[in-house]
């Protein structure tokens, strides 16, 4: 069994050291509390700047392209005002050019009619020397020559460009 008396008596003076250091431990921790709220702070305050300046930078963006827009308007405006015809105030047109009779063309001016070069002939000529021909050049000029064809290009055009004929 322990001996009381051999318990170390508390005096006044350690009990004020002890409580002393409990007042500045609880500071310490109060004040790295603080200093934790104060760097979070800080943070949300300079996210918000940098939000804030995307977001002015943005609208700034947006006004020069708004106005950008707004001139290309009001240029496409006079053009459609400078293309339509005028009105008189009893609405109708007013002629701005003379008119001349249809004259029936000459015989001599009338060309003879070219064979029509078709998509499907263009193409399956095109198909024909792609498989055909080991030019690496060639064959690219054929598929894009194709790629045309298929997005409704003239056939006649695409086969001059290839060199195909009948």
């Amino acid at each position: 069994m322990a001996d009381i008396n051999s318990v170390p008596e508390i005096s006044e003076a350690s009990v004020d050291e002890i409580s002393s250091l409990l007042t500045t431990i609880a500071k310490s921790q109060n004040d790295s509390a603080l200093d934790v709220l104060a760097k979070s702070a800080d943070d949300i305050v300079q996210q918000n700047k940098e939000l804030s300046e995307r977001t002015s930078n943005l609208a700034a963006h947006l006004e020069k392209s708004i106005a950008a827009l707004t001139e290309k308007l009001n240029a496409l405006q006079a053009t459609v005002l400078a293309l339509t015809p005028a009105k008189s105030d009893d609405n109708t047109p007013v002629v701005k050019s003379i008119s001349a009779a249809v004259i029936e063309p000459s015989p001599m001016d009338v060309k003879p009619q070219v064979e029509q070069l078709t998509k499907s002939f263009v193409l399956d000529a095109a198909l024909k020397e792609l498989v055909s021909t080991q030019d690496s050049a060639r064959r690219i000029e054929l598929r894009g020559g194709i790629a045309r064809l298929e997005s409704n290009f003239s056939p006649a055009q695409v086969a001059a460009e290839l060199r195909i004929s009948r």
